[in-house]
């Protein structure tokens, strides 16, 4: 298997942001500070899922609206109403 290719935003002047890499066919995010930590693994769907709703402003915090959904008084789940995610 090949080395990875990891890709960060041009907007990302020091190492402080995200890396995003294609490994057999699942997209893969990590901290480019911490790039030997765990990373987060999408499949292409929710990848394009992800990634409309970032440019549709569904993460913005002002847009948020969370749930503890258990009762627990922890988020279970923080989507924006009508969000891209929401379906998922």
């Amino acid at each position: 298997m090949s080395r990875p290719v990891w890709r960060k935003s041009s907007s990302d002047a020091d190492a402080t942001g995200v890396e995003v890499a294609v490994i057999e066919g699942v997209v893969t995010v990590r901290d480019a500070a911490r790039p030997y930590e765990a990373v987060l693994v999408f499949d292409p769907e929710r990848w394009a899922a992800f990634t409309a709703g970032v440019r549709e402003g569904d993460f913005d915090l002002e847009a948020l609206t969370c749930s503890a959904g258990d009762g627990s008084g922890v988020d279970a789940a923080c989507v924006a109403p009508g969000s891209t995610l929401a379906g998922l």
